[in-house]
């Protein structure tokens, strides 16, 4: 199922893509969840073909089994840990956007995520689009109980906003 989420930003493309690199601020957005050994580190840089520089942190975390309903555990095999990478290239493209890219790897759950961003400037700040690959492998209800997620995404949006306020508060721009 591909969904997209779109986000704006009172801050200049530069300043969030800083925050974005930050593992503090992956702490800040994953602190609240119900999450066992969070953390949250820097990847090193690299280089794409076309000589382009990537930068992005790596957020690992196991899902506490507390939080899991009954019902969903049945689909559950073993300990859930989640990894999420985010990579963010440094140069802008033509049009002055980035372009990013999210992948995770989640064990003892039937789920994949995947993802394309852009951040795009814009008169008040920028834009972030993101384009979201998500499957869920439970027979005849994972893309039922996808569909029912996405009636969160506005809650999802709406804490990301909260969450980067904070950081920005105690980040101002030089």
């Amino acid at each position: 199922m591909r969904t997209s989420v779109k986000i704006n930003y009172q801050a200049p493309c530069e300043q969030i893509l800083s925050m974005f690199n930050d593992p503090a601020y992956q702490l800040i957005r994953f602190g609240r969840a119900p999450l066992e050994n969070l953390h949250a580190n820097a990847l090193p840089a690299s280089a794409d073909d076309a000589g382009k520089t990537w930068q992005g942190t790596l957020t690992k975390a196991a899902v506490s089994p507390t939080v899991i309903p009954a019902n969903a555990s049945r689909f559950i095999k073993g300990e859930v840990n989640l990894a999420l990478a985010q990579r963010w290239c440094t140069q802008p493209r033509s049009d002055s956007s980035y372009q990013g890219q999210i992948a995770t790897q989640i064990s003892g759950l039937p789920l994949k995520l995947s993802g394309q961003g852009t951040l795009t400037p814009t008169a008040s700040g920028c834009e972030l689009n993101v384009d979201i690959d998500a499957t869920l492998a439970i027979p005849l209800f994972g893309e039922r109980i996808l569909r029912s997620a996405l009636k969160f995404s506005d809650d999802a949006v709406a804490y990301e906003l909260a969450c980067a306020a904070k950081y920005l508060a105690g980040h101002s721009a030089n």
